[in-house]
């Protein structure tokens, strides 16, 4: 209350600017990659579940996830609900970002691994052009850029990089003014991966679908991109676009093969 006085009636976050989060930062970086796409999901609103380690000791904080979320839970970080019992006798807990205020600390920590990283912040606002100009070299060329040169504060060789991949993209579009974006939301008869509405109906609203480059089971690249842009036609995924109103939408499926990126769109 008193910093919202001494401010002038301006709401502003207080908490999190009592402290670093320069440990945060790390953690999340340098940490496994189930942890970022866990920040995603949380970011996104959706719980995710883990056990407390209660004798958390500073030197083994990357040691595991479990690590990781204890420390993030001890630090206001996350808050803790719905505990559960695990076959191996543990206790779970769903785990979730406590207020607004915390959740600009992550879209923070996000913006400025793609901001301070090796590639300039004129190259993503390029990229973005392109995206409402539906220029796809320029596109696709530019976004092999940032996978090339940030994505080493990834991990694209585990168990699910599709994840990966759809945090970065977040992590870039998250908060840019001409667009609301969402992930992994509920639309005609499934989820998009990543949609794209424009604060302004009459402009062009966009849907993402990621799909995953295997060689050794997919006949083609082309063959991947036609499959996530069929996705999205028979899933429905412009219906959320549509019953907002927005009749400009591009359909973006967008395949990956470690740090080799490629786009293919329709309108």
């Amino acid at each position: 209350m008193l910093s919202f006085i001494s401010k002038g009636g301006v709401l502003a976050p207080y908490w999190v600017n009592t402290g670093s989060d320069v440990l945060l930062r790390h953690l999340l970086a340098d940490g496994p990659s189930q942890i970022r796409s866990g920040v995603e999901s949380l970011i996104q609103g959706e719980p995710i579940r883990s056990v407390i380690n209660d004798k958390l000791a500073f030197p083994d904080l990357l040691a595991s996830p479990i690590n990781i979320w204890s420390f993030m839970l001890f630090s206001g970080y996350l808050k803790a609900s719905d505990s559960q019992l695990t076959p191996e006798d543990l206790i779970e807990y769903e785990l979730q970002i406590p207020n607004r205020e915390v959740k600009t600390v992550y879209r923070t920590i996000i913006r400025s691994w793609i901001d301070n990283g090796p590639v300039k912040n004129e190259r993503l606002e390029l990229m973005l052009q392109a995206l409402k100009e539906n220029n796809v070299p320029i596109f696709q060329r530019v976004l092999n850029d940032f996978v090339v040169n940030t994505l080493s504060y990834y991990d694209t060789s585990g168990r699910d990089p599709e994840k990966v991949y759809q945090a970065f993209l977040l992590g870039m579009l998250v908060n840019r003014g001409a667009y609301e974006v969402s992930s992994n939301r509920e639309s005609g008869l499934g989820r998009y991966d990543i949609l794209l509405r424009p604060r302004d109906l009459s402009k062009q609203g966009v849907i993402m679908e990621l799909k995953l480059y295997d060689p050794m089971f997919d006949k083609s690249v082309d063959s991947v991109l036609e499959s996530a842009l069929q996705q999205i036609e028979d899933k429905q995924y412009a219906a959320t676009l549509q019953s907002a109103g927005v009749k400009d939408i591009l359909k973006m499926a967008i395949t990956f093969d470690g740090k080799q990126v490629w786009v293919k769109t329709v309108e």
